[in-house]
């Protein structure tokens, strides 16, 4: 599932999934005649939202039997510190125990570090990726 505040990226994003999954199908000659709201979905969220948050439970429960995801992946979305609380709490909503979650972010000085104390205060266990392991591009 992916998720966005604005709908006009969303909107975006899901013709991206459609066109890659056509070309998808089209390479692997698909045989399974499922269609792709059974494996994507896009939703708007507003951290903290509660309407938000109950909708996207929803759908994520209807595709998957759980209202959490065992892994969340998440880009460039710290940029607005005074958000930051409301995105450590929309994360523990939809994430369990033993779910893994990617944050990556380019350091542009508006407090994104900040992010992973809240993020341990909700009872997240943060580690950051060292250095010598990331990919040459970054």
């Amino acid at each position: 599932m992916g998720t966005d505040i604005d709908d006009a990226a969303l909107f975006k994003l899901e013709q991206n999934v459609r066109e890659n999954v056509k070309q998808w199908k089209e390479g692997l000659q698909w045989r399974v005649q499922d269609d792709i709201e059974q494996f994507w979905a896009s939703e708007r969220l507003s951290w903290g939202d509660s309407e938000d948050c109950e909708r996207v439970s929803r759908r994520l429960q209807s595709m998957t039997g759980d209202k959490r995801f065992d892994i969340i992946l998440a880009s460039e979305i710290l940029y607005l510190d005074a958000e930051h609380k409301n995105l450590a709490k929309t994360l523990k909503k939809f994430s369990h125990e033993s779910s893994a979650i990617y944050v990556t972010y380019k350091a542009r000085g508006l407090g994104e570090e900040r992010f992973f104390r809240i993020a341990e205060h909700e009872g997240f266990d943060v580690e950051q990726v060292p250095r010598d392991l990331w990919d040459d591009e970054f």
